[in-house]
């Protein structure tokens, strides 16, 4: 087909919560597609006020994408070693929260972050 490159993904859908940093009365479920990587999912929710994450275009650099997980943590995929590099840094600054900080530029969604809870940084919002 030629207009297959168009194609929308079809792949299970995946339902997690997300809320921004000290405001947990204003949770949402966020319902993204596995496969696809978190940071796009985030964009594409329209989540009241939220800035597009990653500005530097998922290279892992800027740090804007990072996420604290409130629970589930250990249901997301290991940590691998560029995100370890920019999670570093994230440390350095003290913005990082061991067991919980990630940066979503580099996590794809799988079945397993069903039911997961995700705070979003003030500094994500305007």
């Amino acid at each position: 087909m030629f207009f297959s490159f168009f194609k929308q993904s079809t792949g299970p859908k995946v339902v997690f919560k997300v809320y921004p940093e000290g405001e947990y009365s204003y949770i949402q479920d966020i319902t993204g597609i596995e496969g696809e990587n978190l940071q796009d999912t985030l964009n594409k929710a329209r989540i009241s006020d939220l800035n597009d994450f990653g500005i530097c275009g998922k290279k892992g650099r800027c740090e804007s994408c990072r996420v604290n997980v409130k629970k589930g943590y250990s249901q997301f995929p290991p940590i691998k070693k560029d995100e370890k590099n920019g999670l570093y840094r994230l440390k350095v600054k003290r913005l990082y929260f061991r067991g919980s900080t990630r940066m979503s530029c580099y996590i794809q969604i799988t079945k397993e972050i069903e039911g997961t809870v995700i705070e979003l940084p003030r500094s994500a919002f305007l």
